[in-house]
C-alpha cells in the first residue's frame, strides 16, 4: 500500500476542465463528469430581468 507521503506529483492526472488533480482511475470518472457539467453551466443562458426581479422578491421574502 502507498503512503501519501510515497505517491509521486506524476502519479496524479490533472482535469482540463476545472485543473483539480486526481489519481488515474478517479481521473477517469471525474473528467466525464466535469466535462458534462462544464457544457451545462455554459449553455445557460443570463436570465431576464423579470427572471431576475423574482428571484431577488423571494429572497426579501424568505428572510
Amino acid at each position: 500500500m502507498k503512503s501519501f507521503m510515497n505517491i509521486a506529483v506524476s502519479d496524479y492526472v490533472d482535469c482540463p476542465y476545472c485543473s483539480r488533480r486526481f489519481n488515474e482511475k478517479a481521473a477517469e470518472r471525474h473528467i466525464n463528469f466535469c466535462k458534462e457539467q462544464q457544457k451545462r453551466l455554459t449553455s445557460k443562458r443570463e436570465p431576464s430581468q423579470q427572471e431576475k426581479a423574482r428571484a431577488a422578491a423571494k429572497t426579501v421574502s424568505a428572510v
